[in-house]
């Protein structure tokens, strides 16, 4: 153990600070290191390496709120590191999938193609040139394979349908409603679909806050989307937080997918 934490107090010796702060949290960390295990040592110093040493710098000697500075490390969410397609990967994998029926996709789908010259929606553009195939369609089919692949894990099977709810706006509502359309949902039902169109709010035109002037009409206010944000404030407005839950026999209200297409 002795050598253990002589190896511990010579890594973090060795960090550099521009400053005198720097080297009076390691000093406190030194102190403490006999309290911690070699895990904990591991992230206080990968911490110090990211600039975080003002989180060490009230320590106080050992003997002084020592299960305090324990409880700083079990703070720090633990996880699992999985290797694709081995034993335990494909053990999350299948209860992910499993419990996927419980679950509602959110898509935030307000914004349009200017960025890259295109004047329609995001949505609409090919996700990849061979097929042609849109987001959208790509999302839709993603979820419905994922609904199906749920349903033939469940004993005695189940015909659970998974909700979808996209988020629009005033550039975009339509148009997505129309893509949808003609192409009859791209296999989903009707019913499992829900477009939330999202408000506008005043723009400001600089850093003062001065609100902004519409450039088409110099007596309205310009406005614009009110941005991803909005999406958690419409699906408790529209009353789905409610809706999922009891008609769909959710256990989990909302899975959000914010699909960044571009």
């Amino acid at each position: 153990m002795a050598s253990t934490l002589d190896s511990a107090a010579d890594q973090l010796s060795k960090l550099h600070f521009d400053s005198g702060d720097g080297a009076a949290c390691i000093s406190n960390l030194n102190k403490n290191l006999s309290l911690l295990s070699s895990d904990q040592v591991e992230l206080a110093q990968m911490l110090l390496e990211m600039g975080q040493n003002h989180l060490f710098d009230q320590w106080p000697e050992p003997g002084v709120d020592d299960e305090e500075k324990l409880g700083f490390f079990e703070q720090v969410p633990t996880g699992e590191n999985l290797t694709f397609a081995d034993d335990n990967f494909i053990k999350y994998e299948e209860a992910g999938i499993r419990e996927a029926q419980n679950a509602a996709f959110v898509l935030v789908a307000g914004g349009l193609g200017e960025r890259l010259g295109y004047n329609g929606i995001k949505i609409a553009l090919p996700s990849e040139s061979c097929s042609g195939t849109c987001f959208l369609q790509h999302y839709i089919e993603s979820i419905l394979a994922l609904q199906e692949a749920s349903c033939r894990l469940i004993e005695g099977g189940c015909h659970r349908e998974v909700p979808f709810a996209i988020m629009t706006s005033d550039d975009t509502h339509a148009r997505t409603l129309a893509l949808l359309e003609s192409n009859s949902y791209f296999g989903m039902k009707h019913s499992q679909v829900t477009l939330l169109k999202q408000e506008k709010v005043a723009c400001l035109a600089d850093n003062d806050a001065r609100l902004a002037i519409d450039p088409n009409n110099k007596y309205r206010i310009q406005t614009k989307p009110h941005g991803h944000g909005d999406v958690h404030s419409l699906l408790y407005s529209s009353g789905l937080l409610k809706i999922w839950p009891t008609s769909r026999k959710l256990e989990y209200p909302v899975m959000t997918g914010c699909c960044r297409t571009v």
